[in-house]
């Protein structure tokens, strides 16, 4: 095993409380957006908001998510689960971010068998920032432990578990050994990692990391709007896996 993944570490899935119009609706098959219902109006405007300006995704990212969710799809066919394992370096700030928006998203077209995590190559701490970001976006959020790697425990709707964001390494036990797509959210762990063990593809989907703009007058804004491109992706990725290749 690398160097580089003797610390890596899992977050569990994190499930939310929405409801989709199925995949063969009209409305939907013409390009309107889901119907989505929360018990946090703030988070279902969120969604709406992100579903509806999914045009705003550059072609080459298109392309990305377009390949990626092909080999999603077609590994869920064939197995009827899937584990995504998002990677950055400290597990902090990006890939955190893509766990929950691709749970949440999985979640809104029905994708039952796919499993959001995420991992770094080392441990530190789910920055404040990005608990930060995901609460203005309507996530409820408690802090659940203390200590230098707090875990945030986020409320996702009735009935339906909380589940913990902290910042991890890949030998926690609740990671998926084999048959998951590496999804690398940061140019620095993909290269420091170039064989990652049990992946069965490796996934480039990096993100300017938004401590870029920490401690600056414009922090809030810069983690906004990381977070909300990194989400608007996550759902276009399950869109495109839950729809008819046909």
């Amino acid at each position: 095993m690398p160097p580089c993944l003797g610390r890596l570490f899992l977050a569990p899935i994190l499930y939310v409380a929405v409801l989709a119009i199925p995949m063969n609706n009209p409305e939907l098959a013409a390009g309107s957006p889901p119907i989505v219902e929360s018990s946090d109006l703030k988070l279902s405007g969120y969604i709406q908001k992100l579903i509806e300006r999914s045009h705003s995704i550059p072609d080459y990212r298109r392309v990305l998510l377009a390949k990626a969710a092909a080999s999603i799809r077609q590994t869920l066919a064939e197995h009827g689960k899937v584990d995504l394992v998002f990677v950055c370096t400290h597990n902090s700030r990006r890939s955190q971010l893509a766990q929950v928006w691709a749970a949440l998203a999985a979640a809104h077209y029905q994708l039952d068998g796919i499993g959001s995590h995420s991992c770094g190559t080392e441990a530190t701490a789910c920055n404040i920032r990005t608990v930060s970001a995901l609460e203005r976006a309507g996530l409820a959020v408690t802090k659940a432990d203390m200590g230098t790697n707090p875990s945030y425990t986020f409320a996702v709707g009735a009935n339906r578990p909380s589940m913990r964001l902290f910042s991890k390494v890949f030998q926690h036990p609740s990671l998926p050994k084999k048959g998951f797509f590496a999804m690398m959210c940061c140019d620095e762990a993909d290269r420091n990692c170039p064989i990652i063990p049990g992946a069965i593809q490796r996934i480039p989907l990096s993100y300017v990391d938004p401590k870029v703009s920490d401690d600056r007058p414009d922090e809030s804004d810069v983690y906004d709007e990381r977070c909300l491109q990194i989400a608007t992706e996550m759902f276009e990725l399950m869109k495109l896996v839950a729809a008819d290749p046909s």
